[in-house]
């Protein structure tokens, strides 16, 4: 899926639950239907899976409804929503612009803030809860209850 990036700055990203790298990787991660408890909880993820081995990806439009840089890395993150009202997307940016991942989760709800906190990326859905990525390993997500407290 060489086209990622240029799907990307068309405003849309692939309908595949989990991450999708830039060099063309994708970390498959399980749907967890709503309500999710007990919290936290760590959602299952599968093998990384070459993306040329999908066939016809479909595509969501993407709305960006927050932006958070980190201060020590200059890393980028965006978050939002797909196309469908369950959606969620996130997208990390190297500091110099080139992106490096993107997240889909036709399961999340939209993503409505997001910060870096140390080594982690954390995003809150509206739902209330708080998806913590791992910037080494963004496949391996917990989520918890939402801290609004620490939210900027």
């Amino acid at each position: 899926m060489n086209n990622l990036i240029e799907k990307w700055n068309a405003g849309e990203c692939p309908i595949l639950n989990g991450l999708t790298f830039s060099i063309g990787q994708h970390y498959p991660i399980k749907p967890v239907d709503a309500p999710r408890n007990p919290k936290p909880m760590r959602l299952t993820y599968g093998q990384p899976e070459s993306l040329a081995k999908v066939d016809n990806p479909q595509w969501a439009f993407v709305n960006i409804l927050c932006e958070a840089t980190d201060g020590l890395t200059n890393l980028r993150a965006f978050a939002g929503e797909g196309s469908m009202g369950s959606d969620g997307v996130i997208a990390l940016f190297e500091s110099t612009g080139v992106l490096r991942w993107v997240a889909f989760f036709d399961f999340s709800n939209p993503f409505e803030r997001v910060r870096f906190d140390g080594p982690d990326l954390v995003v809150e859905n509206n739902l209330g809860e708080a998806w913590r990525l791992s910037l080494a390993k963004p496949w391996e997500i917990i989520v918890d209850e939402a801290n609004l407290a620490k939210m900027t």
